[in-house]
């Protein structure tokens, strides 16, 4: 599978770890969209639609190493200077 430059360089820089590449590939697209923030729109005439990305991670616990992969991307961003969430959220605080 080609990927886009960034991706390409993220999946070298999460390789070696027991976490799927899939996994990785989409908290890579997550970090993406965290960098662009609201800088990318599609222009709607009256409004701009933001291209938000949202992404749950779902596998059972201790199997696709979740925590590795989203800690991974959290560690790239702030480095960068952008501000993460820590940790997981529970499903009761998302509901």
């Amino acid at each position: 599978m080609e990927y886009c430059a960034f991706l390409e360089h993220y999946r070298k820089y999460s390789s070696g770890n027991e976490t799927p590449e899939l996994m990785h590939l989409w908290v890579g697209l997550s970090v993406l969209a965290g960098a662009c923030e609201k800088r990318l729109w599609i222009d709607q005439g009256y409004f701009r639609l933001y291209l938000n990305l949202y992404v749950i991670l779902l596998a059972p616990a201790g199997v696709c190493a979740k925590s590795t992969s989203m800690d991974l991307g959290a560690k790239l961003l702030k480095e960068a200077g952008y501000t993460t969430m820590e940790g997981s959220i529970t499903k009761e605080k998302i509901i």
